[in-house]
């Protein structure tokens, strides 16, 4: 049973590029707890989406605001459909939002705090129509722990955490995605469905290799994802991060978090990245992780790759060797250029 069937009752209605749109040149005014609640949900854009769940934080911090039972169940629709965890979070610590019990133990999963939803979910002992939720929920919970080859509680330590990438996902990941330049930068697919993104977590799912991670902020929820592949401990990683989260220090707290997880749970003893050449953040940011630039060039038509590499030292032969067995064992199809001759 898929926690996403329990999960996901917006995901077919998320569109970021659908045809209400709010022209994004434009600064999102202020909104009042009133134009919130009255605001279309199809309305709000991607590049609008921080606006938003911020207008929201400050309404519901303004003192001389009263919201009433209705008001406090239009905002929390809306932060289903914003992806907005921390808020619907905050309204219930509030008892603004009375959430139904599978509906209450939804942000701790997205945030992957499974140990706590599975309290929540014995907490009371559900009877009726909703045991007939919570079981199935708790089966796949207790599931998915016990497939991950780590502590799940390495992964949550401070502001930004990880958890496994997952289908309940699809409509945080769909947010920050929306961005082409994501894709373009990280040589990822194009997704035209919720469907089509479902089957490519899937296949990348069936790489035992790999390790695929949701970014999460305590105060944003979904932000970014980070992937690990270990093969006879050599790590490949890459990460990116939505265009409202970049340059203020979540990519480098994520990244330091993936390699910690991969040297103490993993087996990697050292880890590879690459960047496109014209990617000049990426190139600067992997620099300031602590990654060393290699003197190795790929064949076209990958050409435009630039490689790193962060561990002990090794020769430039060593790395041309590591490295070119590592994109294969990673069906990269992609190949190094010969070394000069000494």
């Amino acid at each position: 049973m898929s926690l996403t069937q329990h999960t996901n009752p917006f995901t077919s209605t998320i569109n970021p590029q659908g045809s209400h749109r709010i022209a994004v040149d434009e600064p999102l005014p202020s909104l009042s707890l009133r134009q919130l609640c009255q605001l279309p949900h199809a309305a709000v854009q991607p590049q609008q989406r921080l606006a938003v769940m911020r207008a929201a934080r400050a309404t519901l911090a303004d003192p001389a605001v009263v919201v009433s039972a209705t008001d406090a169940d239009k905002l929390a629709a809306l932060a289903h459909y914003l992806c907005d965890w921390p808020l619907l979070q905050t309204m219930q610590q509030r008892g603004l939002w009375l959430p139904t019990p599978p509906e209450q133990v939804r942000p701790a999963i997205q945030f992957g705090q499974f140990t706590q939803a599975l309290c929540m979910l014995e907490q009371p002992p559900a009877t009726g129509a909703a045991a007939q939720w919570l079981q199935p929920m708790r089966q796949a919970l207790q599931q998915l722990l016990h497939q991950q080859p780590y502590p799940v509680e390495a992964l949550l330590q401070g502001p930004v955490s990880l958890t496994p990438l997952q289908f309940h996902h699809v409509a945080d990941f769909i947010w920050q995605y929306a961005d082409p330049n994501i894709g373009r930068l990280c040589n990822l697919p194009v997704f035209p469905s919720a469907e089509h993104w479902m089957t490519w977590l899937y296949l990348c799912q069936q790489e035992p290799a790999r390790h695929l991670f949701a970014v999460m902020h305590a105060d944003y929820g979904f932000i970014g994802s980070v992937s690990l592949q270990v093969f006879d401990g050599i790590g490949f990683f890459y990460y990116w991060l939505g265009a409202d989260f970049q340059g203020q220090g979540f990519g480098p707290a994520a990244v330091d978090l993936l390699m910690q997880l991969g040297r103490q749970h993993l087996g990697m003893d050292c880890c590879y990245a690459k960047v496109f050449n014209y990617n000049l953040v990426s190139n600067k940011a992997i620099s300031k992780l602590g990654f060393q630039r290699l003197a190795l060039r790929a064949l076209p038509p990958a050409d435009t790759e630039v490689f790193y590499y962060l561990g002990a030292a090794q020769s430039r032969a060593t790395h041309h060797r590591n490295l070119s067995l590592l994109l294969q064992q990673m069906n990269s199809g992609i190949d190094l250029a010969e070394l000069p001759p000494l």
